[in-house]
């Protein structure tokens, strides 16, 4: 994989227009994912909440250029301060107010609480965007703790639709007063070229923290607890892969970043439709590669130890009516 991806960024296409990665919220750490394309990739990184962000500065060399914004991105043009509510998890902050009512029942609900409300800068995504003198954005990410959807509604159009991944992680209901949840953004993107490739609940234990840290009171035990216990969904991990339908706005360069970061998703089945797609449009050597590595990974899914082991217990359960 990393000598197609050498080969990648190698292409002219590439070297004339280097993919532009962008993500919100970025507090954690920049997409893991982006570490063996970021040499020939343009960041774009925004977090508020600055108590944890030092990281950013360390990794700039590992970009092609690389812009960090310690502010709050909004969908506001003309606003340049916002309230930001600090709460006592860093990666709760937010621009919004969290909703005490729908956290309650729930064992995280402490991590929501707010510790203090500051007043912040704020940036227009689009005004960055003008400011960078970049018109695209080739894969889009963010975790801005409820308005993922606002955000990434007012990129003009135009940049919008040309998006070749677009991850959100909304809540399946508002924990923050006014949010964007995912039901709001499977709507919005429903009209849009876009096709849901990936959907991962995430979830919280249905206790209340008090009743929680009654329950298992050391630190083992809660830990031991919040990793096996069962839990009601919250979140959700969302992606979604550009449909490349739209082949009036789509060049070599977006058939073959498309392809690089299917690949790198582990979505093979994407991977291998784009192959056979670019390949059917341009005579060059490199999409006949990637189709070829793009099987091969696909038979070897069908051939896995995990896949084998998946569809024996389906077996079992369906003849035998046992689960395993």
């Amino acid at each position: 994989m990393k000598n197609l991806i050498a080969k990648i960024a190698s292409h002219s296409s590439i070297i004339e227009k280097p993919p532009v990665l962008l993500d919100i919220g970025a507090s954690q750490k920049l997409n893991p994912l982006w570490r063996d394309i970021a040499k020939f990739s343009i960041g774009i990184a925004f977090d508020a909440d600055d108590r944890d962000f030092s990281f950013i500065e360390k990794q700039t060399s590992d970009y092609r250029k690389l812009y960090v914004y310690n502010c709050i991105v909004s969908n506001k043009k003309h606003k340049e301060k916002s309230d930001f509510f600090l709460t006592k998890s860093p990666y709760c902050s937010s621009t919004l107010t969290p909703n005490q009512l729908e956290l309650s029942p729930f064992h995280y609900s402490d991590l929501f609480q707010v510790e203090k409300k500051i007043s912040i800068n704020t940036v227009a995504l689009d005004k960055v965007l003008e400011e960078l003198n970049i018109d695209r954005i080739d894969w889009f990410k963010t975790d801005s703790q409820g308005t993922d959807l606002r955000l990434y509604s007012c990129i003009p159009e135009s940049v919008q639709n040309n998006i070749l991944v677009a991850e959100f992680e909304p809540a399946l209901y508002e924990v923050y007063e006014t949010e964007d949840t995912m039901t709001k953004i499977m709507l919005y993107l429903e009209n849009k070229n876009f096709r849901l490739a990936n959907a991962t609940l995430k979830g919280a234990i249905q206790i209340t923290h008090q009743n929680f840290n009654k329950l298992f009171a050391n630190s083992f035990e809660k830990k031991y607890a919040n990793f096996f216990l069962r839990k009601t969904p919250r979140w959700c991990e969302m992606t979604y892969f550009n449909t490349m339908e739209n082949t009036s706005n789509l060049s070599i360069r977006e058939y073959l970043l498309a392809w690089m970061f299917a690949s790198i998703l582990n979505y093979n089945d994407i991977a291998f439709t784009i192959s056979e797609q670019a390949a059917s449009i341009y005579e060059d050597q490199i999409f006949i590669e990637l189709n070829k590595y793009s099987k091969k990974q696909l038979r070897g899914e069908l051939y896995s130890i995990k896949s084998i082991n998946q569809g024996f217990m389906k077996i079992i359960d369906k003849y035998f009516n046992i689960k395993l």
